[in-house]
């Protein structure tokens, strides 16, 4: 079995949601099988027109696997040079089209993971120009029609991508997003906050309106007792300090590592979001022991027990959210207790774990 990944490699380590689960999938199965990865220029201003048509290089080697970039034509050739049986496309870039004009002549299973939907978050999330929408929904299209397997991360997902396009629910697998191992590290290692003010982190930019940024100040702002926000991501509009009881900082995105060890001292992981399909952030905050308070709506969701080894609220829920944090705060046994079954979430989502759900697909 020869695979082939296709899609975005980000050679450091500050990573989004799908660029993670690239460079994680990609190293766990290079780790014991001979395989390559093969993403494009995409930086316009660095590469010529000459060199996104014909171009290839080198751009890192793992395991003793390559990670090499391809202008359109060139990796065309190259995948028939390569011969791949699985073609993996690990993330939405529209040059994997040419994944699919390769399925007409060669027979290949093509494997499709939908982190997102694409087609909704231009349209309705960023409202991304008309030209860029349009290429991005053919492609879509043509992803989801004609891929083999297709991966999602929660049901909602699913039904989102039903509304918009027609699915072939038998090409479905439901594989989630893994957690790295030094988060677990880190979770054996918390410190417990006996008395300090709770320790509340966000993950998210300012920008991006379905993150529930502004629902999060908002309640927070309501709440008659003293709490720390430590907000990642990008907040420029924002200035950090006191709102009301509530006293917010706010930092860079960071290295996994740095991240790990970051949350070391914090108690609580809040998804205020409308629209989340998974959040890899939520599952690591639990393997680090932090307690997650997260909507219905964000899909790491289906991982929680209610009360359990976490709390679930509706998006919008200003009422329900502050009564989870009371309830945390007023009951530092409760908080301790969940916060123990929380870090339990690894030994269902270490990546290996996750690989082998990859490799049934593959076979």
């Amino acid at each position: 079995m020869k695979i082939l990944f296709s899609g975005r490699y980000n050679t450091t380590e500050i990573l989004n949601g799908p660029e993670k689960v690239a460079k994680r999938i990609f190293g766990e199965y290079s780790a014991k099988n001979n395989t390559a990865f093969a993403e494009y220029f995409f930086d316009g201003d660095k590469y010529s027109i000459l060199k996104k048509v014909f171009g290839s290089e080198n751009v890192t080697e793992v395991n003793k696997s390559e990670v090499k970039r391809f202008g359109a034509v060139s990796l065309f050739f190259f995948l028939f040079r390569y011969k791949p049986s699985v073609i993996h496309i690990i993330t939405f870039e529209r040059f994997s089209l040419i994944c699919f004009l390769y399925k007409f002549f060669r027979k290949v299973k093509i494997v499709y993971n939908v982190h997102g939907i694409i087609t909704y978050e231009n349209n309705v999330l960023k409202k991304t120009g008309r030209l860029y929408s349009m290429k991005d929904s053919i492609c879509e299209k043509i992803f989801l029609k004609y891929s083999d397997r297709l991966i999602f991360l929660s049901d909602d997902s699913v039904k989102l991508a039903e509304s918009m396009f027609s699915i072939d629910r038998n090409k479905i697998s439901m594989i989630p997003n893994g957690t790295d191992e030094v988060f677990r590290k880190s979770g054996t290692g918390k410190i417990l906050n006996v008395s300090e003010p709770l320790r509340i982190v966000f993950a998210g930019d300012e920008f991006r309106k379905e993150k529930g940024f502004d629902f999060l100040v908002d309640a927070l702002g309501d709440i008659d007792f003293e709490t720390e926000i430590y907000l990642i991501g990008s907040f420029k509009k924002f200035t950090p300090g006191k709102t009301g009881n509530a006293l917010f900082f706010i930092s860079d995105k960071m290295e996994t590592e740095k991240f790990a060890c970051f949350l070391l001292d914090k108690d609580i992981f809040v998804s205020s979001s409308s629209y989340e399909q998974f959040s890899i952030t939520a599952g690591e905050s639990m393997a680090a022991g932090l307690v997650p308070v997260v909507t219905a709506e964000t899909g790491m969701s289906s991982y929680i027990k209610n009360r359990d080894n976490g709390f679930i609220f509706s998006y919008g829920d200003k009422d329900g959210f502050i009564e989870i944090i009371r309830l945390l705060n007023s009951d530092r046994s409760l908080l301790h207790n969940i916060s123990l079954r929380s870090a339990e979430i690894y030994n269902e989502l270490s990546w290996s774990n996750i690989i082998s759900e990859y490799i049934k697909v593959y076979e």
